[in-house]
């Protein structure tokens, strides 16, 4: 898969992840389908796992081998990835929200859930990522998980991507939801500068209140901004 490889290449360049794995967010979100058989599916939040030993030691990827392979559909415990590895790196991309047959679902076990409902032997289907009309949709960019205790390496790094008309469909338009991290998403777009448009909102400047206390963060999002 074309738009795999050229992330394979970005990889080996000296560019902040962040900012690499935002970018190609914004083209897997906005020009691609997932097809898994004859199934076009769109891709509406989705979070990024890169494990090199050597430079880039995220503990969080599950390292199964089938993440040293591109282009493949990997089940696991907590949903499924598209693999983009290599012999010497473990990679996978996270499906954690998706549109399909004019339902959105959300949550990556969810995911799973429906699509083996509406695609027969899911788990053998080859799949690849096929061009579409290029749409505009404004990805919100956050971090996996706010408030862990243990201090997880990459924990606070913006590998996590929502598009936002996916994130204000009410309710009633999912098969299954799971937001609970949309205020810091808001947040944390804001504050890089990608939008100003829920800067008023209460939700979001709570959360930003809270994201001033994490160094760390703080430090990724300037990080994020000065590459952009």
């Amino acid at each position: 898969m074309e738009v795999l490889e050229q992330l394979k290449k970005e990889l080996n360049s000296s560019k902040d992840l962040q900012v690499v794995f935002y970018k190609f967010s914004q083209k897997l979100m906005n020009e691609y389908y997932l097809q898994i058989g004859d199934e076009k599916i769109e891709l509406c939040e989705i979070e990024f796992y890169y494990n090199d030993e050597d430079k880039h030691h995220d503990k969080k990827t599950l390292n199964n081998l089938l993440q040293k392979e591109t282009g493949n559909l990997f089940f696991h415990e907590y949903g499924m990835d598209i693999t983009f590895g290599e012999k010497n790196y473990y990679g996978g991309i996270l499906i954690r929200g998706i549109k399909y047959k004019c339902n959105y679902v959300g949550g990556p076990s969810n995911v799973v859930e429906y699509l083996k409902v509406n695609i027969s032997d899911l788990y053998n289907k080859k799949i690849n990522l096929v061009e579409k009309e290029k749409s505009n949709y404004l990805i919100l960019v956050s971090i996996r998980k706010m408030g862990e205790k243990e201090k997880i390496d990459y924990l606070n790094y913006l590998y996590r991507f929502i598009r936002e008309d996916y994130a204000q469909m009410p309710t009633k338009c999912f098969y299954k939801r799971s937001l609970p991290m949309l205020p810091l998403a808001r947040a944390i777009s804001t504050l890089t500068n990608i939008t100003n448009k829920f800067e008023k909102q209460i939700s979001v400047q709570k959360e930003i209140e809270k994201i001033k206390q994490n160094k760390d963060l703080l430090k990724n999002i300037q990080t994020f901004k000065d590459n952009l």
